[in-house]
């Protein structure tokens, strides 16, 4: 996160989910679980209004053996998380009634990583296949406020549950290539089949279409503490079918980068991090502009002991234009991650 995004071609090697044949680039058995949470502000006509979301980016561990390594893990792929408050009037033929509505979503789509590598002199290649699960658990609580009209009758409230499991796969293939320790480039392609999503309480079942696409990156170390790293990435995202009705689906790509320095404060190792990225979102309101994604990103990390890195990763940026995309926020995000190695 501190570094634009960049999850290929790591010097040292990365705790993502990203490009199989990266897992070479560790040096050492380790394991590791990553938190993150975003804070929102969502801009409308009405008002800004606030929520937020938290998932697990990765928990997994990598093991290398030899010309060989290997990877087990589990993180989020698409998170659905909501929580929103909305008020309006419902006109009816007996009167009008202000109401608040409460709209919550909690879940969304996981994915279970197991990943092979292989180096074959400074090039590695790797494959990895992914089990793709999960359940979205949706909520809606409305309640009236007031009588405009003063019939002398507020309506009851009303309390709306739904229920979707997720079951699909997808597969990894990238390769990378080391020069001296000092500079990698990396790229990942990835395959997606049909995500089955089935409503539990109607067991109506419907396939939902994912897009392929690639990503890749470098790194280079410009000084023994000074390290550049940049990256990007494309998604077929019109293939697929829209989130919602009155929506449109176009492609995304992402570029992203950043720069690293290393330092002694005392004995621990600590790497300062910033960065940037710029990020198209896939789904387009009719006659409006796709959305883009704008951050600036920061962090650290730190070898304690010899054993334990911690890396904390900060993002500051906005997503969409108001009368442009028809969306606007602005957020910020946090991502702690800890590691031990063997």
């Amino acid at each position: 996160m501190s570094l634009g995004g960049v999850t290929n071609g790591l010097l040292g090697g990365t705790f993502s989910l990203g490009n199989p044949a990266d897992l070479t680039l560790h040096s050492s058995a380790a394991v590791a679980a990553a938190i993150a949470g975003e804070d929102i502000t969502i801009k409308a006509s009405g008002g800004d209004q606030s929520t937020g979301r938290s998932w697990f980016p990765v928990i997994g561990a990598v093991v290398p053996l030899g010309d060989w390594a290997f990877r087990v893990g589990f993180g989020g792929v698409l998170d659905q998380d909501l929580a929103i408050i909305l008020t309006d009037t419902l006109s009816t033929s007996i009167g009008r009634f202000e109401f608040e509505e409460l709209r919550t979503r909690d879940g969304g789509v996981s994915q279970i990583d197991v990943s092979a590598a292989r180096k074959l002199g400074p090039v590695s290649v790797g494959i990895g296949i992914q089990r793709l699960t999960g359940s979205l658990q949706q909520r809606l609580r409305r309640r009236f406020t007031m009588d405009i009209d003063s019939t002398g009758v507020l309506p009851g409230g009303v309390l709306e549950r739904a229920e979707t499991d997720y079951g699909g796969w997808s597969v990894k293939a990238g390769a990378n290539a080391q020069f001296k320790s000092r500079f990698v480039v990396s790229g990942t392609f990835f395959f997606a089949t049909d995500l089955k999503a089935e409503q539990l309480e109607t067991l109506i079942e419907r396939t939902l279409r994912l897009p392929n696409g690639f990503e890749g990156g470098l790194s280079a170390l410009i000084t023994s503490r000074l390290m550049v790293a940049a990256g990007g990435g494309w998604s077929g995202w019109s293939q697929t079918e829209p989130v919602a009705e009155g929506f449109t689906a176009a492609n995304t790509s992402w570029l992203g980068g950043g720069l690293e320095y290393t330092t002694l404060i005392g004995s621990i190792p600590i790497a300062l991090r910033a960065g940037g990225r710029t990020r198209k979102l896939p789904f387009v309101l009719p006659d409006l502009e796709q959305s883009k994604e704008n951050a600036i990103t920061a962090g650290l990390g730190a070898r304690i002991g010899g054993r334990v890195r911690v890396d904390l990763g900060l993002e500051f940026g906005n997503r969409g234009d108001l009368e442009a995309a028809g969306t606007e926020e602005s957020f910020t995000s946090l991502n702690l991650t800890v590691g031990i190695i063997q």
